[in-house]
């Protein structure tokens, strides 16, 4: 399962389905703020968090929760997020759109 992940991101095929399994994958390791700081585009995030990073993942997880399954294996969905769409997701999860635009652009990263 794992070797497929990794296969998809080394063919340039990376889309939010993945995204939360890696970090669904991650979290299970331990501590975040450790974590974090291995996975490429999340050190700067690892930083700021410390104790928060538990709810800062488990949040990221909740906005993905609340996509469909055609946003989470859409991999352009940068390109196709609009703004109610991202309400939508912001309402779903909990959160507010800031927090979904601060995923799209942690997906950004990480996709790099």
């Amino acid at each position: 399962e794992n070797s497929e992940l990794y296969k998809r991101m080394q063919d340039g095929v990376f889309t939010m389905r993945d995204m939360h399994e890696h970090l669904t994958n991650t979290m299970k390791l331990g501590p975040m703020n450790k974590i974090m700081e291995m996975i490429p585009g999340m050190g700067q995030l690892a930083a700021g968090m410390g104790e928060n990073s538990q709810q800062a993942l488990k949040g990221f997880l909740y906005m993905m929760d609340s996509m469909t399954p055609a946003e989470l294996d859409d991999p352009k969905i940068k390109k196709t997020m609009t703004p109610s769409r991202m309400a939508r997701i912001a309402r779903g999860s909990g959160k507010n759109v800031v927090d979904v635009n601060n995923l799209l652009q942690s997906y950004n990263k990480f996709e790099e």
